[in-house]
């Protein structure tokens, strides 16, 4: 089984070993200073990012859905939430085995940073769940980017992964409401997501908040 330590991961041992490795050397503090504040600084990254696919953890989420729901209160700009889950995940799971799911998920982050805008947030909430933050979106325009997305997905090649893969997902989508919370919002999302669900695999739901009020 291939190791489940994300790049970030191993090359933050590796730096922090080559700092130790100095400091008992007797290398001058000049010299491993930079290191370990290079250390630090993935460290610091790390407990923000979920370390199997190095999307956003659910505590960066919960900040970035409260950035914008302030963000919001402020300017009065609507936002969207997409909750994201995997078709068929346990199958895929049974069929190919926990490695091969791992490099999966690996790809269809890297795949999804690609494609949202820089000011977007992408972050795993569960297993084979993701979360969307979408800042000054509505929903028409939520709807466009998760079909760009189920077109990028569908256009990976799998081929050294595993054979015959083929990944769709469900995707319930809402709008900041007046009084919203994150958790608000997300269980809003979650109640979409259900919904599509509902209807069967590749489908979308949404629930259009009302504008927030000031």
């Amino acid at each position: 089984m291939s190791s489940d330590k994300t790049p970030l991961n191993r090359k933050a041992e590796l730096q922090l070993s080559q700092a130790i490795h100095q400091l008992k050397t007797g290398a001058e503090k000049a010299e491993v200073l930079p290191l370990l504040e290079t250390v630090m600084a993935h460290l610091e990254r790390m407990t923000r990012h979920d370390p199997l696919t190095g999307a956003l953890n659910r505590n960066a989420l919960i900040d970035s859905l409260n950035t914008e729901l302030n963000r919001s209160h402020r300017t009065g700009h609507t936002f969207s939430v997409a909750i994201i889950r995997v078709d068929r995940f346990q199958d895929m799971m049974d069929q190919y085995g926990r490695a091969a799911v791992v490099q999966i998920l690996r790809k269809l982050t890297e795949e999804t940073q690609q494609l949202l805008r820089t000011l977007d947030s992408f972050g795993r909430n569960n297993a084979d769940e993701f979360v969307i933050v979408m800042p000054t979106t509505w929903i028409d325009q939520s709807i466009k980017a998760i079909d760009r997305l189920k077109q990028t997905y569908a256009a990976i090649d799998w081929t050294g992964v595993a054979d015959g893969v083929q990944i769709s997902f469900c995707t319930g989508l809402t709008t900041n409401a007046r009084g919203d919370t994150a958790e608000a919002m997300l269980e809003r999302a979650r109640q979409a997501l259900a919904a599509a669900q509902a209807k069967g695999p590749d489908s979308v739901s949404q629930i259009e908040a009302d504008l927030p009020g000031f």
